[in-house]
């Protein structure tokens, strides 16, 4: 539970959003939580932000919101949000393999004699980091800068 930090009571203006401090109840219980809106808090009509804090912070950042015609006020004190730890999960990328994708590529090039698809397949293998290898792995290159000269036109993006 997150409990607020704030040395006095908050007023949350009319239908606005706070940022206000957070504290944990019981900390070091876990590091890395995902925090929710209470009941306690609903019940005055509040909602909070679904956020990812990290508890071992000096304050926590909270984000609540205020959807009705009135002020709300939030006690010193009041429980503002509960705590689900997060587990963590790692993903590993799958690795690739340059070979899956060469016969596929290899049969494109039907004019090229067996000696020269050696070649081919002996530099497509050498140089494989140099291809994408799905649609995830596209990026951006900043190598080199050009510039298109449109006069005193502003250019624009289509």
């Amino acid at each position: 539970m997150l409990r607020t930090g704030q040395k006095e009571k908050t007023i949350i203006p009319a239908r606005s959003e706070c940022l206000i401090q957070g504290v944990p109840e019981v900390p070091g219980q876990f590091r890395y939580a995902v925090t929710d809106f209470s009941s306690y808090v609903s019940q005055k009509a509040v909602l909070v932000a679904v956020t990812l804090v990290d508890l071992e912070m000096e304050a926590i950042p909270v984000i609540v919101l205020n959807l009705n015609n009135k002020p709300k006020i939030l006690d010193k004190g009041d429980v503002i949000a509960t705590c689900e730890p997060v587990v963590d999960i790692i993903v590993r990328p799958q690795e690739f393999s340059g070979a899956q994708h060469l016969p596929s590529t290899l049969e494109n090039f039907q004019i090229l004699n067996e000696e020269q698809r050696t070649v081919v397949r002996k530099l497509l293998n050498e140089f494989q980091n140099l291809f994408s290898a799905c649609d995830a792995d596209v990026g951006r290159c900043n190598m080199t800068q050009h510039r298109i000269n449109t006069g005193d036109h502003p250019p624009i993006k289509q």
